[in-house]
């Protein structure tokens, strides 16, 4: 059984990697809060739409 240890320089590398995961990881909630408020944005406006194109038809007169 052998035991091997982790060289300085793997470390230095090791630390940039993780603060770009870090800020990717933030990167990434900020854009899915966009989508899904412009999700809500396009879903609204779109029944919005429906029901006044409904509510204009004749058959409700």
């Amino acid at each position: 059984m052998s035991i091997t240890t982790t060289a300085a320089r793997d470390d230095e590398h090791a630390e940039p990697w993780r603060q770009w995961q870090l800020a990717n990881a933030k990167s990434n909630r900020k854009a899915a809060i966009q989508a899904r408020i412009g999700f809500a944005f396009i879903l609204t406006a779109a029944g919005a739409w429906l029901g006044l194109q409904l509510l204009s038809s004749p058959a409700w007169r």
